[in-house]
């Protein structure tokens, strides 16, 4: 069977195509196909590069995660952004955002 192609644009195989002896480099992940046999042979995608320059409030929230987290700079990122996602796509459909303290809800109001 010919080796398709993932949305990266890599070849992928099903393991039990791939010839005896057949190295698969350290930058390559196995996955897993429509019949759950593992694919080998995909690249992994490439970490986006950012550079951006962010206000004192913004370092000091990634410092203090950083601190109480034992992350590194960009696992804070990683996190807060992911975060952020999650609260984001919350309003933008319409949902509210509460937080809960002392049982008691408070309703969290973003404005775009």
């Amino acid at each position: 069977m010919d080796a398709e192609q993932n949305r990266w644009g890599a070849e992928t195989r099903r393991e039990d195509e791939v010839p005896p002896g057949t190295a698969v480099g350290a930058d390559t992940q196995p996955l897993v196909g429509e019949h759950h046999k593992p694919l080998v042979g995909r690249a992994k995608p490439r970490p986006a590069r950012l550079s951006v320059n962010i206000s004192r409030a913004t370092e000091e929230a990634l410092l203090e995660l950083m601190d109480e987290k034992g992350v590194s700079m960009t696992e804070a990122v990683r996190r807060l952004v992911g975060y952020g996602s999650v609260v984001y796509r919350a309003v933008r459909d319409g949902d509210e955002v509460l937080i809960r303290r002392n049982g008691q809800a408070e309703r969290v109001v973003l404005l775009d």
